[in-house]
């Protein structure tokens, strides 16, 4: 192999990471827009008035014809915008992920979105709409509003849910409402294909419409029938009833459990 030749492929193996870091002054309520093609996002609450977003490439370079990041700020609008180089030359022997975390008041509106790659969320209480072409989606310890969208991955989360509205073309979903959730407006919860579990609190009361196509569904809570059973769809009335839950699997099955 011809020196120069060689010289590159170590390069490209052993190359190291390039970061971008910025901090944005922002109230407690602030809005936080993030948008890439090509990246993990992962995003954590804090107590602070101010948002930090860390930008971390592996074996790329920020800037200069690598990964492209456009941040603007008005006000309490805080935009960031993450881009792949356009011609992205590297030996397929190992992948190179580029990851951004960011830190925000607790209580911020969060709008992520991710062509290619995965999206978390840990302790926040404001607005997400998350949304992600080709990866898993997943929120922990959440409170509030919640519309996640996946073309082709799965959906996982557990919070105190007000409005909830979840939807994967392929892949898993399962959420666990806890204690104190409310249907402020109706949730609905759909996959085309793969199995879905929602857990809700046993004293909460609700309409809940059940539908899958090729599939079973399994009540764990006691639900009262309010029609007829057809084929592989329920409605029902769980305590008092109330607000609507809905969840449809294309392909899949369907598990009502209890969160306690």
């Amino acid at each position: 192999m011809p020196a120069a030749i060689l010289l590159l492929f170590v390069a490209l193996l052993g190359g190291s990471d390039d970061r971008w870091e910025k901090s944005f002054p922002i109230s407690a309520t602030g809005d936080l827009k993030i948008k890439t093609s090509d990246a993990n996002v992962t995003t954590t609450a804090w107590d602070k008035n101010e948002i930090l977003v860390r930008v971390t490439a592996k074996d790329r370079k920020v800037g200069d014809g690598g990964v492209g990041i456009v941040d603007t700020q008005v006000g309490d609008n805080v935009d960031i915008k993450v881009s792949m180089p356009k011609i992205d030359f590297h030996i397929g022997l190992h992948t190179r992920p580029v990851n951004i975390e960011v830190f925000a008041p607790r209580s911020a509106r969060l709008n992520l979105e991710t062509g290619d790659g995965k999206i978390a969320v840990n302790g926040a209480k404001g607005d997400l709409t998350l949304k992600a072409g080709d990866g898993d989606i997943g929120v922990q310890g959440v409170e509030g509003s919640l519309s996640a969208t996946a073309g082709d991955g799965s959906i996982k989360g557990d919070g105190r849910f007000d409005h909830l509205r979840v939807r994967t073309g392929d892949g898993r979903v399962e959420i666990s409402a806890v204690q104190g959730s409310t249907i402020a407006s109706p949730w609905q919860l759909q996959t085309g294909d793969g199995r879905l579990t929602l857990r809700l609190p046993s004293n909460l009361d609700a309409d809940v419409k059940l539908k899958t196509r090729d599939g079973h569904i399994n009540l764990q809570l006691p639900l009262a029938v309010t029609g007829r059973v057809k084929g592989k769809s329920i409605e029902g009335r769980l305590n008092r009833g109330g607000g609507l839950v809905s969840a449809e699997s294309g392909d899949g099955s369907i598990h009502i459990e209890s969160s306690k």
